[in-house]
């Protein structure tokens, strides 16, 4: 069966990430990035049945490599997509399945360690979540 990609390819496009105002604006302030190529993407797929005992929401997982003129980075993006099975089904069917945007370790862990000044992980160069 082959893989099922939720996340274009997006070579070439342009993403902004950071705030223009805000608590984190001053951290992270808006910052365009060239998306290079996308790496890689895992789906995390749930059934109606997990999501219905609080796990989820259903999302996908993508790197890519990007430019920002002088600086080549990794960035992660994070989508839900439909509960598993459900991908086909008409929109009245998966629009209860949407919710706010989900809590990711990864990114707290990077803030946090950016924040402390850690020199031994990744420096987070900016976020978006929307």
């Amino acid at each position: 069966m082959a893989e099922i990609h939720f996340l274009p390819n997006m070579s070439g496009k342009k993403i902004t990430i950071g705030f223009e105002d805000g608590p984190d604006a001053t951290r992270y302030p808006l910052w365009e990035w060239t998306v290079i190529e996308k790496l890689s993407e895992l789906p995390i797929p749930i059934t109606p049945e997990e999501s219905a005992v609080g796990m989820g929401p259903a999302f996908t997982e993508g790197k890519y490599h990007c430019r920002d003129g002088k600086e080549t980075a990794f960035m992660r993006i994070y989508k839900q997509i439909p509960l598993d099975g459900t991908r086909l089904e008409d929109s009245d069917v998966r629009k209860p399945q949407a919710g706010p945007p989900g809590d990711h370790v990864e990114l707290e862990a990077l803030k946090l360690l950016t924040e402390k000044e850690c020199s031994v992980t990744p420096r987070l160069l900016g976020y978006r979540i929307g």
